[in-house]
This record gives C-alpha cells, structure tokens and sequence, in this order.
C-alpha cells in the first residue's frame, strides 16, 4: 500500500494564522482494493479518493456519489455551449446576476375565470 500525504497552507486574512488541511490520497493495488473493500467504501464515503492501480499504471479512482455526481455535472455543464457562453460572460464581467425574486415581476399573471 502506497500513501502520498498532500498539504494545502493558507494564510488567514484576519491575521498571522495558518490553516493546515491534510488530505490523505491512497493508493492500492488491485488485489489489496479487493481484501480491504469495506473498508475502502468507508474512507471514500468519509470524502478521501481511493487510487487503484495494477502492475504501477492507475486503472481504476473510488470517489463518492456525491463526488461523481458533481463530475457529472460538470461534464454536462462543460458540454452545453449555451453555459460555456454564459461563463464566458461572467468571467468578462458582462453577466449579471439578479435574485430569483425578480421572476415573481415578470411572470405573466394568469386570470382564472370567474366562477358563477
């Protein structure tokens, strides 16, 4: 079993502080995944990511659903040229954002006729 141990430092704005976040990324082989995967599911339910690799070549990652679910949905954004335009747009400065509650203004009113 290989570990590799990443460290992301990030300087506080309130002062001289520093926030140290660990995060573990663990790499097995394919027949080491398999004695230990109860306990695999577990870590990645917990967030880590789980390498699988066979013969030193990456073949397989464990991520959560909601981690996967979020891949696609990335992938989906990412493939839809009318939000590509819309990001574009706002990283250009050129997009505004208004709150949901501007629709109630522009909703057409719908009359419902009278009862008799």
């Amino acid at each position: 079993m290989q570990r590799s141990m990443h460290r992301a430092d990030v300087a506080s704005s309130s002062g001289p502080t520093i926030l140290r976040r660990m995060a573990a990324k663990t790499t097995y082989s394919v027949t080491e995944a398999q004695s230990q995967l109860p306990r695999l599911l577990k870590a990645v339910e917990k967030g880590d990511t789980v390498t699988i690799r066979r013969r030193d070549e990456t073949v397989a990652f464990l991520v959560s659903r909601e981690r996967m679910e979020a891949i696609a949905e990335t992938l989906e954004i990412l493939g839809n040229p009318e939000a590509l335009r819309a990001i574009d747009q706002h990283r250009a400065g050129k997009l505004e954002f208004l709150p949901l509650s501007v629709l109630d203004d522009v909703r057409p009113k719908v009359r419902r006729p009278a009862r008799t």
